[in-house]
């Protein structure tokens, strides 16, 4: 019994002097991992709902934005703009991956589409028309789409196993 506990303190002594730092994080290296799998994975998460409508096979010139992107064109005009914010509420919600604002160039009549897969694997696009006021929803479509599977990394379940240990142990 005492043989026990003297190598289970020998084995956690180590591990708390790992995980003493309040706030761990993940290596630099594990960090650029973690943003390549994450880029893959959206990519792949694009992949599969593109493929389910034939609209976007018709055009050469198609281009996507992020939420991000449309802070950045804000910032660049230097105030908001009312055509813009009015695809804010396009991108709130939970998706996989995250929501696209799909525009195609070379389309006569102008409409975008929000694209996006949700967490029942489905994936929908939403058809915007500018407006006078702003974007509006002309038409949703929701079709079945594949599971698309994240990659786990060792450095990243170690870095949450040491987390874990850090909680446990500042307990």
């Amino acid at each position: 019994m005492i043989k026990s506990l003297l190598v289970l303190s020998l084995v956690l002594t180590p591990l708390h002097s790992n995980v003493e730092s309040e706030n761990p994080q993940p290596s630099d290296n594990c960090i650029n991992l973690m943003k390549e799998r994450d880029a893959k994975f959206k990519d792949r998460v694009f992949e599969d709902v593109i493929s389910s409508s034939e609209y976007f096979n018709n055009y050469e010139h198609v281009h996507y934005f992020t939420s991000d992107d449309l802070s950045m064109i804000n910032a660049l005009l230097g105030k908001e703009n009312t055509q813009i914010e009015s695809l804010r509420k396009y991108f709130a919600g939970v998706a996989q991956g995250e929501r696209r604002l799909y525009y195609v160039l070379d389309d006569p009549t102008h409409r975008a589409f929000m694209l996006y897969k949700n967490f029942s694997n489905e994936n929908v696009m939403i058809e915007l028309k500018r407006g006078e006021q702003g974007w509006e929803k002309v038409d949703k479509t929701v079709r079945k789409g594949k599971e698309i599977e994240m990659e786990s990394l060792r450095c990243e379940e170690e870095f949450q196993l040491e987390r874990l240990l850090n909680q446990i142990f500042s307990l």
